[in-house]
């Protein structure tokens, strides 16, 4: 019997631990013109990135890929948002100044698992994510 009730124990210890998790972003752009986007981030497995880069119309990419970051599991067991954590900042823009309306962080956008300890936020970009005419 308690052989049992310590392995019932490790078993709880184990998942209720924080947990190490990589992170990438993964934008498409569907807007019909060419999308901007200016991010911040201090975790990217490159170091310290800010920079700006520009996709044309239907292309997609990862712009971020995090180390290992953890995680830290709320009283309800579910992990708290890491998006603070994966980009410090981050602007998507058409026209040269026409801001998204969809912000970094905005929980419409889809974090997803990928794997165990892999996980992805993915971004696709439509018009109607900007206020044009």
């Amino acid at each position: 019997m308690k052989k049992l009730g310590f392995i019932f124990l490790m078993a709880f210890s184990l998942f209720s631990c924080d947990m190490d998790t990589s992170y990438t972003v993964y934008v498409r752009n569907s807007t019909g013109e060419d999308l901007t986007i200016a991010y911040k981030t201090l975790n990217d497995v490159r170091g310290p990135v800010e920079e700006t880069i520009t996709l044309k119309d239907g292309a997609a990419e990862t712009i971020i890929r995090t180390r290992d970051l953890e995680t830290v599991k709320g009283s309800a067991g579910t992990t708290q948002k890491p998006c603070a954590f994966v980009a410090e900042s981050m602007k998507f823009i058409i026209r040269g100044n026409v801001e998204s309306t969809l912000k970094w962080c905005d929980p419409a956008i889809k974090l997803e698992s990928m794997d165990i300890g892999q996980d992805e936020f993915m971004l696709d970009f439509q018009l109607t994510d900007f206020p044009v005419e």
